[in-house]
């Protein structure tokens, strides 16, 4: 069980790996080895992209692992997990989907108030100048 959280705990560590830690990262490392610039970024995006990797191949390995529990311990069958799976991910796919349209409509409703509010000033400008 130690075991499961440490690899638990490294994999999403791994996976949380931002762009700008790894550019920190990436500054020390050309501080230390003499880099130029495009190496270090280049270090950098690499950094992220492997532990996005690792953090995907860890949440298979949780996966498997945990279903194959569940399934021996006898709290569910094969049957009753997969569907649960589904379920599970076609929920998240509708909230991303709401939270994406949300977002969307707020940066649309942004734009618009944007574009009402410099008509409304040219407006005032150009009745002013008729007086």
């Amino acid at each position: 069980m130690k075991n499961a959280k440490k690899v638990l705990k490294t994999g999403y560590g791994l996976g949380l790996l931002s762009l700008e830690q790894a550019k920190k990262f990436a500054t020390q490392m050309k501080k230390e080895l003499q880099l130029n610039d495009k190496e270090s970024l280049t270090l950098a995006r690499e950094l992220v992209k492997t532990s996005e990797q690792v953090s995907k191949d860890v949440l298979k390995a949780v996966d498997k692992h945990l279903s194959s529990a569940i399934v021996r311990s006898g709290f569910a069958s094969k049957k009753e997990v997969n569907v649960a799976k589904k379920v599970v991910k076609s929920r998240v796919k509708r909230v991303k989907k709401l939270v994406i349209k949300g977002v969307k409509a707020a940066t649309k409703k942004a734009s618009k108030l944007k574009k009402e509010s410099t008509f409304s000033k040219l407006k005032k400008k150009v009745t002013r100048k008729k007086k």
